[in-house]
């Protein structure tokens, strides 16, 4: 029996073989694990139910109707001085 190696070459190999699969068996399950709890984690926004839904009710039209009103005066006071 030869002693000066102690593993054959193929029990190397398969130890090899086994670590490293091992290893990515490991992470991969460390990586999903990751990602599950993550999801749990995340925090959603709730859904209420607001007065502005539509589309054009998400516009207070008093003040668009005060802003055109300041925009035309402010106009028509620079188009006085030129």
């Amino acid at each position: 029996m030869d002693m000066s190696v102690p593993f054959g070459v193929g029990r190397k190999a398969l130890l090899t073989a086994l670590g490293v699969g091992g290893g990515c068996g490991a992470a991969g399950l460390l990586m999903a694990l990751d990602q599950s709890v993550r999801a749990d984690l995340t925090l959603h926004p709730p859904k209420l139910p607001w007065s502005h839904n539509g589309t054009l009710d998400a516009f207070d039209h008093q003040s668009i109707r005060r802003g055109y009103q300041v925009y035309k005066q402010v106009t028509e006071e620079i188009e006085q001085e030129w």
